[in-house]
């Protein structure tokens, strides 16, 4: 299941209809600046995406899935240290949907590793292991 199904399923099932969460963030409100930065990055508007899930990351401090969504945005441009970064944002925010929270962990970690940086590929990889441990396996063969 990919970035935009989870969206999906967790917009259905109201999983991003959070307590707190229909705060405004200039002027729109968090689900709605979130729904228009997805379909921007869906229609391949990378620049207004950015921009939009900035502002939700910016105006919503305890919401971690615009976090992940910018980390996401900086992996498919090969922005590995950038996405990393998001994806440590993401990962210590208390509010995320937790298939993105699982997808943020597993990106951080590839981002780890494409940056060289083993130590902190390695935690991740153990974090992971419990989760997903075939995975975890596949991902401490690149160490």
């Amino acid at each position: 299941m990919g970035v935009f199904d989870i969206f999906r399923s967790a917009k259905k099932s109201g999983a991003l209809v959070q307590p707190g969460l229909s705060e405004k963030v200039g002027g729109c409100t968090y689900e709605d600046t979130f729904q228009t930065a997805f379909a921007c990055l869906e229609q391949g508007h990378r620049a207004g995406a950015k921009a939009l899930f900035n502002r939700v990351a910016d105006g919503v401090p305890e919401e971690g899935d615009a976090c992940h969504m910018l980390g996401f945005i900086y992996f498919g441009e090969d922005n590995f240290a950038e996405s990393a970064k998001w994806c440590e944002v993401s990962l210590r925010r208390p509010i995320m949907n937790s298939g993105l929270r699982l997808k943020s962990l597993t990106m951080l970690a590839l981002c780890y590793l494409k940056l060289g940086r083993r130590s902190e590929a390695r935690a991740c990889i153990e974090r992971l292991r419990p989760l997903t441990p075939d995975f975890a396996e596949e991902l401490a063969k690149q160490l």
